[in-house]
Order: C-alpha cells, then sequence, then structure tokens
C-alpha cells in the first residue's frame, strides 16, 4: 500500500547560496560518501534535521560546516537552522543525529579544525548535543579519545545511535587501524567506537570493534538496544557486509561475522537473547 504523506514538502535549509547536502565526501576519501542518518523524530512527532552546508557564516566560502533544523509534528519549523560546529576554520561534514531518551539529541560529524595534536588537515570525529528547541547543551567534544588515532590519522564516517537506558555509542572509521590487530605490511582503515552517557560523559575508551583487517573496513552503522548493548555492521573486502555485537560498557560478546557476499536486495535478521531481533539490509 502507497504511503500517503501527512504533510506536504517542506524545505529544510533556508541558506541557498552553497550545496547543502546530507551526505559529503570527505577529502581523500571519496569511496566513504554515503547518504547520513541525517534525521531523527521524537515520540511526539516532532524531529530534528541535519545537513552540510557550504559557505553558510564560514571564514572561506569553499568550507564546509554542519547545521541542524528542528520542526513540529506537522513539518512547521520551531528553529531557523543553526550551526552545530563552533570552530570555522576546517570543514565540517558528513553529519549523523540520534534522539536520547532524555529528549535531546546528539549530533556527530566529521572535522578537520586544526588541532594541536592533528598537524596538517587530519579529520577527527566531533559531536555536541542540542534541546528539542535548538539550543546547545555546551561546547562540541571530540568523540575520537585515542592520542595515536588523532594525531597519526582520519577518523570520519561517524553514525550515532542511542539507548533508553541514557547512553549512546558512535562508531567511525580511523585510517590505518593501530591496535593489537594493526598489520604494519597492510595499514587498513578500521572501524572503532566509544560509548557515552546522554550528559556527553565518555562511558567507554574507545575500542576496535572489527577483527578482520584484511584492506579496509568501511561505511559502519549502529544500532542500540535499550539495555544499552548494541549492533555495528560495515563494508568489508569485496563488499562484503562484517557486524559485531557488544554488550552496554563495550565489551564484544561475539567476533565478527560475516552477512552477505555479492548480494543483492538481501535482507538478514540476527537474533541475541542479550540484544532481542535485529533487522538488517543492504544492497551489493
Amino acid at each position: 500500500m502507497p504511503a500517503n504523506p501527512y504533510t506536504p514538502i517542506t524545505q529544510v535549509n533556508t541558506f541557498i547560496n552553497g550545496e547543502q547536502v546530507t551526505s559529503a565526501p570527505i577529502s581523500g576519501a571519496s569511496s566513504q560518501n554515503r547518504p547520513m542518518r541525517a534525521i531523527a523524530m521524537a515520540a511526539d512527532g516532532s524531529f530534528a534535521v541535519t545537513w552540510t552546508s557550504e559557505a553558510n557564516n564560514e571564514t572561506s566560502s569553499a568550507l564546509l560546516g554542519t547545521y541542524v533544523r528542528f520542526f513540529d509534528k506537522d513539518g512547521v519549523p520551531t528553529s531557523a537552522e543553526i550551526q552545530v560546529d563552533t570552530d570555522n576554520r576546517g570543514n565540517q561534514t558528513a553529519a549523523s543525529i540520534a534522539l536520547l531518551d532524555n529528549g535531546n539529541y546528539i549530533i556527530t560529524w566529521s572535522d578537520n579544525n586544526p588541532d594541536p595534536l592533528s598537524p596538517g588537515d587530519a579529520w577527527d570525529v566531533y559531536a555536541r548535543i542540542f534541546q528539542p528547541n535548538g539550543t546547545a547543551i555546551g561546547n562540541e567534544f571530540r568523540i575520537n579519545g585515542s592520542a595515536e588515532h588523532f594525531a597519526l590519522n582520519n577518523q570520519f564516517n561517524s553514525s550515532v545511535a542511542t539507548s533508553s537506558n541514557g547512553n549512546f555509542v558512535v562508531t567511525w572509521v580511523t585510517q590505518n587501524q593501530i591496535d593489537a590487530n594493526f598489520d604494519p605490511l597492510d595499514p587498513g582503515d578500521g572501524i572503532y567506537a566509544r560509548v557515552f552517557n546522554q550528559s556527553g560523559a565518555a562511558v567507554t575508551a574507545e575500542f576496535a570493534v572489527n577483527t578482520t583487517i584484511i584492506n579496509n573496513q568501511l561505511k559502519p552503522t549502529v544500532a542500540m538496544a535499550d539495555n544499552g548493548s548494541f549492533v555495528i555492521v560495515w563494508e568489508s573486502l569485496l563488499r562484503v557486509c562484517m557486524g559485531s555485537v557488544s554488550m552496554p560498557q563495550g565489551q564484544n560478546r561475539a567476533v565478527n561475522f560475516k552477512l552477505t557476499k555479492r548480494q543483492i536486495g538481501v535482507s538478514g535478521r540476527l537474533v541475541w537473547p542479550w540484544l532481542g531481533t535485529v533487522a538488517l539490509s543492504w544492497s551489493g
């Protein structure tokens, strides 16, 4: 049965002089370009949309910024478009958004602002929390926390999910994975994650998700259960979809698993007693 629109089409952005997109390539990593989790909805039907805006209130016409706007259940804006990032010295792009258990919104994005520990234009993952009325709660904060990672490599392509226990989890790609699984002969990109509480305080250190290290692990996405456990899936070598399940504090409870290889239009269902049922879909 076709869906009937509840509201007319609503233009989210008001700034129109540059590109406004919900996906954006990272410089030097165009293979990571993909649609992001750009919209989140509350139980009352109100929602927020985040996107990348070109040359909107930035210090250079070539720079990208991360923005958000809030709407009621009828699609009527309840805020102006709001700049999420606070440092305009670099690009802010590829935003992901989720609704926290307390009704606030968490937004993550990729940021290549200059950092004393990030030489050149290295990318890091940042986040900021907003109230439903568009008021920011505190400043932006960095998600990836390892000094060796954010000093030497890019962190990008984040995905965020939340739980009714108050926590949220962010997963992302780290270039040239450096950990116990590091292979100096084949330093492929790896998948990392970190758990936070709804105030933005870290519950865990960042940790490597993948154990498969042949070539690159790309494009992670995450879903979180009410008890705080979560499942992360990503694209691996030859477009094989991989996944990993973790408990609330980030401990792995299952080895990495393979979902499919070179199949199109496949959907699946994964069941764990501590996680519940997870529906998955992908294309190849």
